[in-house]
């Protein structure tokens, strides 16, 4: 006597959800299959007798004949309780291109201190500082290409920006 059971785990291996498929016979789960949104198809066969579950109206409750087959669907079981979403970061660059100089601007408080890190191409830092609502930055020294503004303020919401040094950027 052999039964199928499905453990279903995330990419960092952290349990989901779980379900086993059998009856006092042989069982085999013969597929597995990963669908979007954190859902898996399973197929396999049973021998009878068993009752399958849940089914669609019209669906025979119980199995037919010696061998059968299933294909299911397992999807993440779902509770009722739902996060509290995060305000997003409201938060402005220009100019941009910087003609030498760069402000950003926290737009969403002017009490709490924000994060910024300005990152090149490579990942590389070029700039970081800690500000209430505006932070001016002199790029009239930087390397034309493309850098990245990222912003973290004190509740942990986030976001970043791209912008682009010309050939022509110096400070006015």
């Amino acid at each position: 006597m052999t039964d199928s059971w499905v453990v279903h785990a995330d990419s960092l291996g952290n349990f989901i959800n779980q379900r086993s498929f059998g009856n006092n016979k042989e069982d085999q789960i013969d597929m597995l299959y990963p669908l979007p949104g954190g859902t898996v198809l399973a197929g396999g066969r049973y021998y009878e007798p068993t009752t399958p579950g849940p089914a669609s109206p019209g669906f025979p409750a119980t199995s037919e004949g010696e061998l059968d087959i299933f294909l299911t669907r397992l999807g993440p079981e779902t509770v009722g309780i739902k996060d509290k979403l995060k305000e997003p970061l409201a938060w402005e660059l220009f100019p941009n291109p910087p003609r030498g100089r760069l402000t950003i601007w926290n737009k969403t408080n002017d009490k709490n201190r924000s994060q910024l890190r300005i990152t090149d191409s490579r990942g590389k830092p070029v700039f970081q500082s800690s500000f209430r609502q505006k932070q001016e930055v002199n790029t009239g020294a930087w390397l034309p290409g493309t850098y990245f503004v990222a912003l973290q303020d004190e509740h942990g919401r986030s976001g970043t920006k791209k912008i682009t040094i010309p050939s022509w950027n110096a400070v006015m």
